[in-house]
């Protein structure tokens, strides 16, 4: 009887270190008990198989198609119809490991709703990876309900990563957004939104 109430203390407290493990305890991400990217793994998932607006430190991760509490929304692919130059309708390619539509390699979303001066970056990691993330190229939005493209890193282009589009208030300074990140939550965006995805 000792031992096996022995195993169960010893099978809870396992299951405690797991859970703080990946939940990202120990701040930054940087000092946890394992990957930092595997509390983002977490995150990601629920958010892709519940499809729900999450908030966790005081970042919104939601999945793109859903409006956010502040009234912004992401759609995946081209504007319907599309808003382009004059000539050839231009086209896209799934470029990512969540099949998002991509035009010559650079994911593209509709974003609605976003507060004028606003922008977004790409982070990316390789499919099934909990490592750190690249970080694109900060893009202003050009406007609301119009189509953009947002540069994957130079690094994962043409290889299906993982993608997540991270979007920035008005304040957020162009060149402050990091190129390497542990966890999303070190760019400190306002809103991470979730492409569908595999979990």
């Amino acid at each position: 009887m000792k031992n096996r109430i022995g195993k169960t203390f010893a099978l809870a407290g396992l299951a405690l270190v797991l859970a703080a493990d990946l939940l990202g305890c120990g701040g930054s991400g940087s000092t946890g008990l394992g990957p930092a990217g595997a509390a983002d793994s977490v995150i990601l998932t629920r958010v892709r198989n519940e499809h729900v607006c999450i908030e966790v430190e005081a970042i919104e991760y939601c999945p793109v198609g859903l409006t956010t509490a502040d009234g912004v929304v992401v759609e995946a692919g081209p504007a319907e119809p599309p808003v382009h130059e004059p000539g050839p309708l231009p086209t896209t390619e799934p470029c990512s490991a969540d099949g998002s539509p991509c035009r010559d390699g650079a994911p593209v979303f509709v974003i609605a709703g976003s507060a004028p001066g606003s922008g977004c970056a790409v982070a990316a990691r390789p499919a099934g990876s909990t490592g750190r993330w690249q970080v694109g190229p900060y893009t202003a939005l050009v406007g609301t309900g119009l189509e953009q493209t947002f540069a994957l890193p130079e690094a994962l282009r043409g290889t299906g990563p993982e993608i997540v589009l991270l979007c920035f208030g008005p304040e957020r300074e162009p060149s402050s957004v990091p190129g390497e990140i542990a966890r999303l939550a070190d760019a400190d965006p306002e809103v991470a939104f979730v492409p569908a995805g595999t979990t």
